[in-house]
């Protein structure tokens, strides 16, 4: 919208309605009465490098399998059990110090800590080493 120039005002008028288009609707072919071709958009996105989990932080370790979300204020232990709960997967949490070691299910071992992202804060990672 910047290189079209719109003006910024309108700009603030159009942005929060775009940001509800699904992608399945930006990428839908349209048909255009009279042309031979169909547009189709397309959005692509690339990471940022210092956002890279597994080139930028040591903690993110070989050999293991992470599930990393953003970690709001209301989440501690207890709301991490709900959580798993709410789809009926069981947790034991054993707090260490900072990280816990969670057992799933009664059997999967994995550990869940925190790591400050560069970009946007704290994040909890559960990490789950792969077997040798």
């Amino acid at each position: 919208m910047n290189e079209s120039g719109v003006p910024e005002e309108q700009k603030r008028q159009l942005l929060p309605f775009l940001s509800q288009l699904e992608q399945t609707v930006i990428a839908r072919s349209r048909h255009i009465e009279g042309a031979s071709v169909k547009p189709r958009f397309r959005t692509m996105a690339e990471f940022e490098s210092d956002a890279n989990l597994h080139a930028v932080y040591p903690e993110i370790s070989r050999r293991t399998v992470n599930l990393v979300i953003k970690r709001e204020l209301h989440y501690d232990w207890a709301w991490l059990q709900s959580a798993f709960k709410a789809d009926d997967v069981s947790v034991s949490v054993n707090p260490e110090g900072e990280s816990a070691r969670l057992l799933i299910n009664g059997y999967l071992s994995v550990r869940c800590f925190s790591i400050w992202h560069l970009r946007n804060g704290e994040h909890w990672c559960l990490q789950w080493h792969l077997p040798p």
